[in-house]
């Protein structure tokens, strides 16, 4: 499916949360969320460098207790848990991409089915859907016990469409980022770039044709799906 070229196939909107609905971390620090990683995470033994991404406390914890099984039980749900909260908070303050919510109506009121699959906890999505009145939308977030589910793997965008009744070649995959991209190509679903940022056009325009991404929604939507 070329929604360049026809959208008429287009029976689903999936959606990528962080840098395609909102930019959760804008005005957050995490400096804090990882000095909390490293303290916690050395109860389990587990060495978690401070100057490392958060999301990499998943990494470090299945690295360190390979011969551990019920410590790394514990300790990804740890690291689950701190983490959430972090991206709890954010989404309270964290700008949204312009138009997703008017975006989101458009394509309700269209007929589309639409979701929303993220390597973010559920309940961040959910605070930033209330906070925007978008309402509710079917959500597959992470699963902090099975970080192996985290995008590029394609459980969550095919856990959301089982909950839509969506089928993955009638899908648009909206997201920001080039594991966004190989995540859609493995699902069977078409992509369309969310690049609100210059930074994130550069990194994306590695992997994907620039006349398949959009600044905002509402190029979005006029470019893809029809709405003057």
């Amino acid at each position: 499916m070329d929604l360049r070229v026809d959208r008429r196939g287009c029976e689903s909107v999936v959606l990528d949360f962080d840098g395609t609905m909102c930019l959760l971390f804008q005005n957050h620090d995490l400096a804090a969320t990882r000095h909390r990683m490293h303290e916690e995470l050395g109860r389990f033994s587990i060495d978690f460098d401070e100057a490392l991404d958060a999301f990499d406390a998943f990494d470090a914890v299945l690295a360190q207790t390979a011969d551990r099984p019920e410590t790394r039980a514990e300790a990804l749900l740890k690291a689950d848990e701190i983490l959430s909260d972090a991206e709890i908070a954010a989404a309270g303050t964290g700008p949204a991409v312009t138009g997703v919510a008017e975006a989101v109506d458009f394509w309700r009121g269209a007929g589309y089915r639409v979701g929303v699959a993220t390597n973010n906890s559920a309940r961040a999505v959910d605070a930033f859907l209330s906070r925007m009145s978008i309402g509710q939308l079917p959500v597959v977030g992470r699963d902090g016990a099975h970080p192996e589910r985290l995008k590029p793997s394609t459980w969550s965008v095919e856990r959301v469409l089982e909950l839509m009744g969506g089928r993955p070649e009638a899908t648009a995959f909206v997201g920001d980022t080039r594991r966004d991209y190989e995540t859609s190509l493995r699902a069977g679903c078409a992509f369309l770039g969310m690049v609100p940022t210059e930074r994130k056009r550069v990194r994306l325009s590695a992997a994907l044709d620039e006349d398949l991404m959009a600044r905002d929604y509402p190029e979005l939507l006029r470019r893809f799906f029809g709405r003057s």
